[in-house]
Parts: structure tokens; C-alpha cells; sequence
């Protein structure tokens, strides 16, 4: 989360660690500097009482070496003395550096845990608040669960009723058309029984040879079959004639019975249809009820839940952005004063070592002007 802040501060700390490298590498110069102050004028001092070159001139010898003894011992001190203090000024301005940068640093480690620990709640203030939502959803869904279910047991039942129906109505209609049927035929049969007996009294009629025959004796038997059939055919068409109407009667009572059947039956059908559309009716409006409800609460609920998320976020990511922004001022803020250290921390130790320096080149000169290192080099020079 802070990973870029720690490297800005990363920046300061690269530059001191080059300082203090190559601090480092002066001071061991210079050190070697200074142990080497006093080695030329002993090496000059040893030539010339190697060479003999002053004869007799041992004590003056013993006197450079320890003039050159006291005057380096002198610049050695001074030097080193300000060496230490440029190595102090190189100790103090790591302090002055990495003791912010490990204070802001662990600044930044201990905001970074606040952060995440806000970030965490506002995703289980979330969590918590998508749980809710869910189980009211599925409450919901129950709400119309129950209500397509008593709907279907009302259509269940509707469609029982209705399969039913045609089993009640329709066979008085049938065993009535049947009867009619029945005597229908039973009709026919008749008149067809009276004309088969007419034809039977004609056929006999018809068969007696009255041709060459005696007048006496046709006579009375045509006279008798013709008085017959006058007697039976009367008595015969009024039985045709009465079982007409009788089946007419009987016909248009049992078509009364059927239109009256069928009345009766349209009246179920309509009663029924009416039964039906109303328990369909009471199936369809509840659920319709319930579907438009729970559409309802389902917009309020995920528009709660909507403003909940998004207030739990935008007070997490204020809170966060409000933190990385303060942490954010602080880095800059150290940054720009530990680079002012560096800058005057680095003067201070150039001007240390350059201290050193001159301290190791007034050294030098001092050697250089003793009476017996410039004798010593004026007898070397001779030929």
C-alpha cells in the first residue's frame, strides 16, 4: 500500500549510504596520508647518515629526527584529530537520516495495518450486509414459492373438476338419445308389422281363383275377406295412426327431456365454468399480489443494499485515501528535510576532510622547514 512512499524515502537513504561510502574511502586515504606525514623526512634523514655526508654531524641528525619527531606527532594529532571529527560528522548525519527514515517507516507499516484493518471491516461491514440481503431474498422467494404452490393446488382442483364435468353431463344425454333411438325403431317395426299384415289379407285375396268358377261359391268367400280386411283395416290404421302419435308425443317429450337435458347441462357447464374461472381467478390473484409485492420490497431491498455498499466503501476508501494523503504529506515533508541534511551534511564533511587535508599539508610544510630535513636535502642535492 506504501510501497512508493518507501521508496522515495529509499532515495535519501541511496544517497547517504554513497556519502558515507565514499566518506569511507577518503578517510582511509587520509589516514594513510597522515601516517605517511613524517616518512619522507626520515627517509631523507637516513640518506644523509647512510652517506656519511655529515661527519661528525651525529647530534645534529639526532636533533632532526626529533624536531621531525615532535612537528609531525603535532600535525598528526591535529589531522587526526580532525579526521575523528569528520568520521562524527559522517556517524551523526546517518543518524540524522536513517532514524527518520526507520521512524517513518514504521510509521508507515503501523498506518498501513490501520488501513487494511478499515478496508477489512468495511468488506465484512459488506459481507454482513450482502448475508442480510440474501436471506431477505430468499424470504421473498419463499413468499412466492407458497403463493405458486396454493396456486397450483387450486388449478390441481380446477382441472379435476373440469375433467369431471363431461363424465356428469353427458351420459343423461346419451341414455335419452338412446330411448329416442329405441322407439324410433320399435315405431318403424310396427308400421312395418301393420303393412305386412294388409299385404298378408291382400296377397290372400288376391290368390282365390275366382275365374271358371261359380259366382255362389267366390262370392262369399271374397265378400268375407273383403269384410275383413273393411273391418281390420280401419281398426289397423287407427293403431298405426294412434302409435304415430303416441311416438310423436313420446318423441317430442323425450326431446323436451334433451333440450331440457341439454339446458340443464349448458347451466352446469356455465355454473361450472364460472366455479372454475372464479377458483382461477382466486389462484392467479394472490400470486400476482405476491409477484408484485416482492418486486417491490426486491427494488427497495437492492436499492438499501445499494446504499449501504456504497456507503460502506466510500467511507472505507475516504478513510483510506485520507490516510495514504497524511502519510503521503509526512514522506514529502521528511524528504525535503532530510535532503536539506544530506546537503548540509555532506558541506560539513567536505569541509572536515578538506580541514584534514590542510592540516596534513601544514604538517608537511612544518617538516619541510626544519633547519635539518633542509640541510639533509641541500647535502642530497650536492653532486
Amino acid at each position: 500500500m506504501f510501497g512508493e512512499l518507501k521508496a522515495r524515502l529509499a532515495m535519501p537513504e541511496a544517497r547517504l549510504r554513497i556519502a558515507l561510502v565514499g566518506l569511507d574511502a577518503q578517510a582511509r586515504a587520509l589516514r594513510g596520508e597522515i601516517e605517511a606525514l613524517d616518512a619522507e623526512g626520515r627517509a631523507l634523514l637516513g640518506r644523509v647518515e647512510a652517506r656519511g655526508a655529515l661527519q661528525g654531524a651525529t647530534a645534529p641528525i639526532a636533533r632532526g629526527r626529533a624536531q621531525l619527531d615532535a612537528v609531525a606527532a603535532t600535525a598528526k594529532r591535529t589531522a587526526g584529530a580532525r579526521l575523528e571529527a569528520v568520521a562524527s560528522a559522517g556517524k551523526a548525519l546517518e543518524r540524522a537520516v536513517l532514524g527518520p527514515i526507520e521512524e517513518m517507516n514504521t510509521s508507515l507499516d503501523e498506518a498501513e495495518r490501520q488501513l487494511r484493518a478499515i478496508a477489512d471491516q468495511a468488506s465484512q461491514a459488506i459481507d454482513a450486509i450482502q448475508v442480510a440481503a440474501l436471506e431477505r431474498l430468499e424470504a421473498l422467494l419463499k413468499q412466492v414459492e407458497a403463493a405458486i404452490s396454493t396456486a397450483l393446488a387450486l388449478l390441481a382442483a380446477a382441472r379435476g373438476a373440469a375433467a369431471a364435468l363431461p363424465r356428469e353431463i353427458l351420459p343423461p344425454l346419451r341414455a335419452l338419445e338412446q330411448q329416442l333411438g329405441e322407439l324410433s325403431s320399435a315405431f318403424a317395426a310396427g308400421v312395418q308389422s301393420l303393412n305386412s299384415l294388409l299385404h298378408q289379407g291382400a296377397a290372400a285375396l288376391d290368390r282365390i281363383p275366382a275365374t271358371g268358377l261359380p259366382s255362389a261359391l267366390v262370392e262369399p268367400t271374397r265378400s268375407a275377406i273383403q269384410g275383413a280386411l273393411d273391418t281390420a283395416l280401419p281398426a289397423v290404421q287407427g293403431a298405426a295412426e294412434q302409435a304415430g302419435d303416441e311416438l310423436t308425443k313420446l318423441s317430442r317429450q323425450i326431446q323436451q327431456q334433451i333440450e331440457a337435458g341439454k339446458g340443464q347441462a349448458l347451466a352446469q357447464i356455465d355454473a361450472a365454468a364460472a366455479a372454475m374461472a372464479q377458483q382461477i381467478d382466486a389462484a392467479l390473484r394472490p400470486v400476482a399480489s405476491t409477484l408484485s409485492s416482492v418486486k417491490q420490497q426486491m427494488s427497495a431491498l437492492v436499492a438499501q443494499v445499494g446504499h449501504q455498499i456504497d456507503s460502506a466503501q466510500g467511507q472505507a476508501i475516504q478513510q483510506i485515501q485520507q490516510g495514504k494523503a497524511r502519510m503521503a504529506q509526512a514522506v514529502d515533508s521528511l524528504a525535503g528535510r532530510l535532503g536539506g541534511a544530506l546537503d548540509a551534511g555532506e558541506r560539513q564533511i567536505q569541509q572536515g576532510v578538506q580541514g584534514v587535508r590542510d592540516s596534513i599539508a601544514a604538517g608537511k610544510a612544518q617538516i619541510d622547514a626544519l633547519g635539518e630535513i633542509a640541510a639533509a636535502r641541500r647535502e642530497l642535492a650536492r653532486p
